[in-house]
Parts: structure tokens; C-alpha cells; sequence
């Protein structure tokens, strides 16, 4: 059994629709030409025949002008046939009254040219007939008294025919465009709601296997399928938060459990010393250390909230960042030395930044923070502050015990921390609070390797540029 392709079907029909719709045009047209041509010739030979005939009233009179016309015509029904068999003129010429002087009596046309018919005629009553009407009033003399000169012509057989195939083609124009037009209709509707319908299932499918699944994309991607890379887009970024918030969960979870079970057995230890003053204080100490440490997990969650919410950008002037890295060297510097660790600064004057000024200090001090925890004892770390193009580029590298390379991506979300860093203090927060500090100023965190430890670098453009 052939299996059904919607799309070749409608590349069949397209086509089809396109080819009947340029011949049904072609013969239109062409059929427009010819009458326009055959048109013309009859209002030429009428242009004419008016010229003659004004010509002959300008020098003679009424007299004359019947017998240019035919002085033994009695334009009766009869004769106005012969007219018509002959292919003539009907000629009128009527005086200011609407008196005829001379022609068909029945000839009645408005100014100019016109298409009339002879309604008083039984057997030409149907036959079209073009007339020019021409005021004779600045041309024929008072003893005439001719005011108006119509001259007509009976459409001729080919004329008559082409206006008639015309109009049959005009109407079987309009007929087929709307049979097509429901048509497409029809097979377009068909086409959306089975394509809207696959797409509807496919997203509740991918929507409830927890925005892993994904909808298929065809390879002619239609509009359809920009709808289903979007809907797979969207779901993406909906798993890649659903993880997140289960990581930021389990992160929560996990670093507020621990100071949280010290605060508590603090207390009961607390409970047990009471009698013994030196051993409350010792403990209350403890327990003040973890209430710290919490707090600090929690003043960083509020800030990291901020700062991706875009709350601080509405504050943002212009920042002497050589100054601020400048001022973080020079008091971090003291902490190295009494962790017997060394922190170099190289810093380019008059770098400037559209930023937070404090959001940027935070920055440097978890870097800062981030090499001075996990490097070794007796390592050096150095500071780099330069302009590179239109971006002002900060590094921190130290020559500690680095990061595993398939770790590097991993180290700027929340709460993660290698499971040889879980000894150390720290809440696995402040990589990912300078990779949304720097997103929030336009620019980028990434981590490379320098001399065999870790190496962080932050790009934010320029003050000139931001500014344009």
C-alpha cells in the first residue's frame, strides 16, 4: 500500500493550481487584447467618419450631409438592417430641439463614445452598438440648425464574439478561483489541523515525560517545524531549569542541613553544660559559627537571585574598574600573606565599566575567595585587569591543584562543588553568583587553565561601547 505524503500532495496540487491559473490568464489576455484592438478600429473608423461629416456642415448644410449619407435611405427597421448586414454606419444628426434633421431617429447616445443598444429594433435589440456623439453647436450654422452628430457602428462578428468569449472566460475565471480558493481552503485547513494536532500531542508528550522528549523535526521545516524547534527550545530550557531547581533544592538542602544539626547539638550540648559557663561560651561560639555560615548561604541566595532578576541594572553608572581591582589587591593581599599564599596584580589604568560598582567588587572578592580556599599552601595567584578591543578582561589564575577539564562547564552552577572540595568551607555559591554578575553587565565567565591550576576570565564591554 503507497504510503501517503502530504507535502508531495501539495507540491501536486501547488503546482497544479499554478499552471490552470497561468493558462486561464494567458487566454484572458489574450482575448483582451483583441478586443481592445478590435475596439479601437471601430472608434477610428467612427473618429473619421465624424471629421467628414463636420467638414461637409461646416461648408454646406444639412442637404449636403444626406447626401454624403444616403439621400434615398428612409432608415426604416429594414434598412437599419442592411446597416447591419453591410457592416455601415447609423448616422443622426439632431437639431437643438432633439429634432432629427437627418439619420436614424433612434439613435440615442450620450456624449462621447458609448456602447447603447437599439431598443426599438425587434431583431437587433440584443446586437451591442458603439456610437461617438459630437456637439456641433461651435461648427454648424444657424440656417442648419444641426446641434448634435451621432455616428454608430453595430459590434462587428469578431468584435461581438470576443466580447462574448470574454466575459464567459472572466466568469469561468471567477468560478474556478473559488472552487479553488475552497478548495485550498479545505485541504489547508485539513493540513493545519492534523499538523496542529500531531504537534498538540507531541508537546503534551513531551510536557509529560518532564520536558525530556522532544518533537520530531521534519526535513523541509515548514512553519510547523519552526513551531516545534521552538516548543523543543522552550522544553529545553524548561528541563534545564526543572534540574536546576532540583539541584538549587538538594544544594539548599544539603548546606543548610549540616550547620543547621551543629546549631542543634550545640544546644542540647549547651543543655548538658549549663553548670559549666566556660563550656556554654565555647559552645554558643561554635553555634554563632554556623549561624554564620548560614546566613552567609543565604545573603548569597538573595544576591544571586538579584542580581539574574536584573534588579541592580537600573542603578548602573560608570565604574573605574582599574580602581575598584586595584583597591581588591591591595586589601587581599594582607589575607594571602597570612594564609602564607602570595597575589600578584597586574592592573591597566583607566579601565572603565557601566556597572554596579559593589556587584563588581563582589565579583572580584569570590574569585578572589575561590583561590585563596582552594589553592595549595605556599601557591601564588595573580590578578589581571587589561583592555582587549572592546572588552575590558579581568583573569585570576593561581597555580594550585586546578580543575578536572570535564568539570569546567559545571563549576559556574549553584550549589556544586567536586567531591574534593567538600571538606572545605564555602557553599558552592560564588562561581555562579560571578557568572550572573558578569551576564548582568553584558558579559561572560569562563574557566581555562594556566601553569596547572585554575584560571578564570570575565569579559564586559566597554564604557565607549556601551555608551553607543
Amino acid at each position: 500500500m503507497p504510503v501517503y505524503n502530504s507535502q508531495v500532495y501539495w507540491h501536486v496540487v501547488r503546482h497544479s493550481i499554478v499552471a490552470i491559473s497561468v493558462i486561464l490568464m494567458l487566454l484572458w489576455g489574450w482575448f483582451a487584447i483583441e478586443w481592445y484592438r478590435e475596439r479601437q478600429i471601430t472608434r477610428d473608423r467612427l473618429t473619421d467618419t465624424t471629421a467628414q461629416i463636420v467638414d461637409r456642415i461646416q461648408s454646406k448644410n444639412v442637404v449636403a450631409i444626406d447626401t454624403y449619407i444616403d439621400e434615398s435611405a428612409q432608415w426604416t427597421d429594414d434598412f437599419v438592417f442592411e446597416v447591419f448586414e453591410d457592416d455601415d454606419l447609423l448616422i443622426r444628426v439632431v437639431n437643438a430641439d432633439g429634432r432629427t434633421l437627418t439619420g436614424y431617429d433612434n439613435l440615442e447616445a450620450s456624449a462621447g463614445f458609448s456602447t447603447i443598444f437599439l431598443s426599438d429594433h425587434d431583431e437587433l435589440d440584443h446586437h451591442p452598438v458603439t456610437a461617438l456623439r459630437t456637439d456641433l453647436s461651435a461648427v454648424s450654422s444657424t440656417a442648419t440648425d444641426a446641434r448634435s452628430l451621432i455616428v454608430a457602428r453595430f459590434y462587428p462578428d469578431h468584435l461581438y464574439e470576443l466580447t462574448h468569449n470574454l466575459r464567459i472566460i472572466s466568469i469561468l475565471v471567477v468560478v474556478i478561483g473559488v472552487i479553488l480558493a475552497l478548495y485550498i481552503a479545505t485541504v489547508v485547513t485539513a493540513l493545519v489541523s492534523r499538523r496542529l494536532g500531531a504537534l498538540r500531542h507531541a508537546a503534551a508528550a513531551v510536557s509529560g515525560e518532564g520536558f525530556t522528549g522532544r518533537i520530531p523535526i521534519a526535513d523541509d521545516a515548514d512553519d510547523f517545524d519552526q513551531v516545534a524547534k521552538e516548543i523543543n527550545a522552550l522544553a529545553g530550557r524548561a528541563d534545564a531549569l526543572t534540574r536546576n531547581m532540583r539541584d538549587v533544592t538538594v544544594g539548599v538542602a544539603h548546606d543548610l542541613k549540616t550547620p543547621l544539626s551543629n546549631i542543634s547539638g550545640r544546644l542540647q550540648l549547651i543543655e548538658r553544660d549549663a553548670r559549666d559557663h566556660q563550656s556554654v561560651v565555647s559552645h554558643a561560639e561554635v553555634a554563632d559559627e554556623h549561624v554564620q555560615s548560614l546566613k552567609r548561604t543565604l545573603d548569597a541566595l538573595l544576591r544571586l537571585g538579584e542580581v539574574e532578576a536584573g534588579a541592580r541594572r537600573a542603578a548602573f553608572s560608570t565604574v573605574d574598574v582599574s580602581a575598584v581591582v586595584a583597591d581588591m589587591a591591595e586589601t587581599y593581599a594582607p589575607v594571602f600573606e597570612e594564609a602564607d599564599k602570595v597575589l600578584n596584580s597586574e592592573v591597566q589604568a583607566g579601565v572603565e565599566v557601566t556597572g554596579d560598582r559593589e556587584l563588581l567588587m563582589q565579583l572580584i572578592g569570590n574569585l578572589l575567595e575561590n583561590a585563596l580556599e582552594h589553592s595549595r599552601d605556599g601557591a601564588s595567584a595573580c590578578m589581571r585587569l587589561r583592555r582587549v578591543g572592546t572588552v575590558v578582561r579581568l583573569q585570576v589564575e593561581d597555580d594550585g591543584p586546578g580543575i578536572p577539564e570535564q568539570f569546567s562547564q559545571r563549576v559556574f552552577e549553584r550549589f556544586y562543588r567536586m567531591d574534593s572540595s567538600r571538606g572545605s568551607a564555602g557553599n558552592g555559591l560564588g562561581l555562579s553568583l560571578v557568572k550572573s554578575i558578569a551576564e548582568l553587565h553584558d558579559g561572560s565567565a569562563t574557566m581555562h587553565y594556566s601553569g596547572g591550576g585554575a584560571g578564570f576570565t570575565i569579559e564586559i564591554p566597554v564604557f565607549e561601547l556601551r555608551k553607543s
